[in-house]
């Protein structure tokens, strides 16, 4: 008799949860359906961003390149090749290592990623150098813009996100 007791509880408390965990997915789905999209648009636009950065930094290599094809130094080519590719490569291995950053934070990263890459393409293209001016300024400010704008603003929005997720976390 002891043994039908412990039965019946035991299939009771399992009902229950089964009953528990069907409402909490109930009442959770609109949040998980939203949640999903959001992070199927992510892997859109990462991979969107990503190409575009791949895209852009070989724009930029030959653009850079013919910019400085009448110069006879090898090394100095070299220098500009470097600095005009540093914040690809940057942007890149950010990309990497962005996995598990939160969302507001990687979202900022792939737009970021867009932006330069653009920006500096055109401005590389020659389309926007003022009247007089030598192309060597643009491959030499654009790329420090572009570390500046990493440095400054990845971080105050990963600061951003971060407080926001800890506020979210004590309500």
């Amino acid at each position: 008799m002891n043994y039908k007791i412990t039965i019946k509880i035991h299939c009771n408390f399992r009902k229950q949860t089964i009953l528990r965990l069907y409402t909490f997915c109930i009442s959770n789905f609109e949040n998980l359906k939203s949640t999903m999209k959001k992070i199927i648009n992510l892997r859109i636009l990462r991979i969107i961003a990503v190409s575009i950065v791949g895209i852009s930094a070989v724009g930029s290599l030959f653009m850079t390149l013919h910019a400085g094809q009448h110069n006879n130094s090898i090394l100095l080519v070299v220098l500009f090749v470097s600095w005009v590719l540093s914040p690809y490569l940057a942007l890149l291995i950010l990309n990497a290592g962005s996995k598990h950053w939160q969302v507001l934070t990687r979202e900022t990263l792939y737009y970021l990623m867009i932006l330069l890459s653009i920006i500096s393409l055109i401005s590389y293209s020659g389309v926007v150098i003022p009247h007089g001016m030598k192309p060597a300024f643009i491959f030499l400010v654009i790329p420090l813009i572009s570390w500046m704008l990493i440095l400054i603003v990845l971080p105050i929005t990963a600061n951003r996100s971060r407080r926001k997720s800890m506020k979210s976390d004590i309500q």
